[in-house]
């Protein structure tokens, strides 16, 4: 090989090693994106649990909440039965005096323990 060859040998091997690691730059560029993003995404993934597992928190509440409610509501139904007993057995004479109509009877809640 003569010199002149030779250089051109080291020239195509040269933009052959540039054009190879430019293309694996631009590989690594892509990952390097890639990895950003999967990065971004995550950190969504972690708001978006964190959010709900405070909407978890109170759902449970509010469940509970209502637990007690649907717990006391056959005692409620139990007083208004009673408040209204004194009504039902109302004739209609006693509804003839306007100025004092029968009303339920008044009860009062008093702890037993």
């Amino acid at each position: 090989m003569n010199q002149h060859q030779q250089k051109d040998y080291q020239q195509q091997r040269t933009s052959s090693n540039t054009a190879a690691l430019a293309a694996h730059v631009a590989e690594k560029k892509r990952e390097l994106a890639g990895f950003q993003e999967l990065v971004f995404l995550s950190d969504n993934l972690v708001q978006q649990l964190s959010e709900y597992a405070e909407n978890a928190d109170s759902l449970a509440s509010g469940t509970e909440a209502v637990a007690a409610v649907l717990k006391n509501w056959s005692n409620v139904i139990r007083a208004v039965t009673l408040a209204n007993s004194k009504i039902t057995n109302l004739t209609q004479e006693d509804y003839d005096d306007v100025a004092k109509p029968p009303l339920p009877e008044i009860l009062v809640r008093k702890r037993l323990d």
